[in-house]
């Protein structure tokens, strides 16, 4: 089924991320850099204040593959979720076009969070690499919040702007049944139709003994070989 589907290759990405993570940082235990005290001795950290080969090797490749690279996928899988959604708006459907603005926002604070937490702390790691007494331990502090709170940071956003995130979490702090959605889109390519769900919104359908009754109403637009169907549910 979708749900299996989905719950597969959500798995599957998650356990990637963690075979990333740990190719990254296992290296310093055995002799690629090493871990030790950054800044004012108060948070643990790869060694970027020496200044040795081995330690600009491993500060180049985290600054490349670790803030970059993710940086990039992530602007290119937004950017396919946006631009799927602008398809739809098209239509001029006033449901789509909202949708396209809220993910338009959600999508430049994610960014623009990213940047803020991980970039100074990246810019920081090359210059202290590189120079010596050039990074202050006000500026090694700063930038070592601002990094750990990429962690606090996400959670906000996604309760803020990500329809199934703040319905699950809703439901979390009542401890009851996750509320309904309301916004699916879907796509159909070579005829045969799959769900294409845009940051956590998926169809929602009223059980037999449920009160809520809902009206739904459908649209499509052709791009290519493939045709987006907006389906906006409404409770009446």
């Amino acid at each position: 089924s979708l749900a299996v589907l989905s719950y597969e290759k959500a798995l599957l990405f998650i356990t990637g991320c963690w075979l990333y993570s740990l190719v990254w940082t296992v290296p310093p235990l055995f002799g690629w850099n090493s871990y030790g005290l950054e800044g004012p001795g108060t948070t643990c950290s790869v060694q970027w204040n020496q200044h040795s080969p081995e330690t600009r090797s491993c500060v180049i490749c985290l600054f490349v593959f670790c803030l970059l690279l993710p940086l990039l996928l992530m602007v290119y899988c937004y950017g396919k979720i946006l631009i799927a959604i602008h398809g739809v708006a098209k239509i001029n459907q006033t449901a789509a076009q909202r949708w396209e603005t809220h993910m338009l926002v959600m999508v430049v604070s994610m960014v623009s969070c990213y940047l803020l937490c991980w970039m100074p702390y990246g810019v920081m790691a090359l210059l202290g690499t590189f120079s010596v007494g050039i990074v202050s331990p006000t500026a090694s502090v700063v930038s070592s919040i601002l990094a750990k709170s990429s962690t606090v940071l996400n959670p906000i956003i996604y309760v803020l702007f990500n329809n199934q995130f703040y319905r699950c979490f809703i439901a979390l702090v009542r401890c009851g049944p996750e509320p309904p959605a309301h916004l699916t889109l879907h796509t159909e390519e070579g005829g045969a139709q799959q769900d294409f769900i845009p940051m956590g919104s998926y169809a929602a359908t009223s059980p037999p003994d449920s009160p809520d009754k809902f009206r739904t109403q459908r649209a499509s637009v052709q791009r290519g070989n493939k045709t987006l169907v907006l389906v906006v549910h409404c409770a009446s």
